[in-house]
Formats: structure tokens, sequence, C-alpha cells
């Protein structure tokens, strides 16, 4: 199913979206680490999300609105990160080990950097530039992650 986001407002809505589904996977993810280590970063990069989700609905509040499409774009958004939600995660392997979970974890920051330097190129002036550097923070997420794999 291809993402139908049409404008600023769309993008901010599918962000917040997404951030939702982040937060709650790496607050189910919490429960399942048992590495002091791993589960401080898992904490930081929570702490990161949340932000990222408080950004995102101020420019949506500030957006020109959502498409008449809101129930596609939610149900979009979920599928970009964590779809299937810890069924999926279990399913691909990521509850087996703490170097599994990682690199889960991994390919979702992967999935969200890109969708929001896409939703970047909706936008223009100060909106343009949340999502570019909310990019560059799932992209420090995901170097940390990759960094703990490699450990």
């Amino acid at each position: 199913m291809k993402l139908k986001v049409q404008s600023a407002g769309d993008a901010f809505f599918v962000a917040i979206n997404m951030e939702k589904r982040a937060i709650r996977m790496y607050e189910r993810m919490l429960d399942i680490i048992k590495d002091e280590d791993i589960l401080e970063v898992v904490k930081n990069i929570l702490a990161e999300e949340r932000q990222h989700l408080c950004t995102f609905s101020a420019w949506l509040d500030d957006s020109d609105g959502i498409s008449e499409n809101r129930q596609l774009l939610k149900l979009q958004a979920e599928n970009i990160i964590f779809p299937g939600g810890l069924v999926e995660l279990v399913r691909k392997g990521g509850a087996e080990s703490q170097a599994e979970l990682i690199k889960y974890a991994a390919e979702q920051e992967i999935f969200a950097m890109e969708h929001y330097e896409e939703f970047a190129k909706l936008c223009e002036g100060e909106a343009k530039d949340a999502f570019l550097a909310i990019a560059l923070e799932e992209k420090e997420h995901l170097d940390t992650l990759l960094n703990m794999k490699g450990n």
C-alpha cells in the first residue's frame, strides 16, 4: 500500500502516529531488556522519541491540516515502523537475544529516518528543518544501536 501523504499536515499526522508506535514499542522493550547498559540506551532513545512526538504535534497544530484520509494515513503509519508490534518483533527473532532486539530496533530507525527525509520534501522553512533535524536524531539512534550491536 503506497503512502498517500499529500501535504505537510499529512506528514506531521503520520509522523505523530509513527512516534506513538515507536514509544509504545520502546516502552515494551524496557520489559524485555535485561542488560543495564542497553536498558539505559533504550530509555534515552525513548525520551527522545517522546520529544519528537511533542515537536510533531506542535507542527501539526501550525500546519494547514490533514487531508480527509486520516484513517488511511493512520493505518499506513502503523505499517512503517514496528509493524505488527510485539508479535512481529517475536516472529522476526527480536526477542531471542539482546543482539536481535537491537538489530530489529535499528531496522526501524532506518525506516523512520527515510520517511522523515521524504516528509521534509513536502515542507518548507522551519517545518522542513524540523523533519530533517529529527531524521538526523533517528540516524544518531541508529548509530547508537549499531554500536551496541558490535559490542
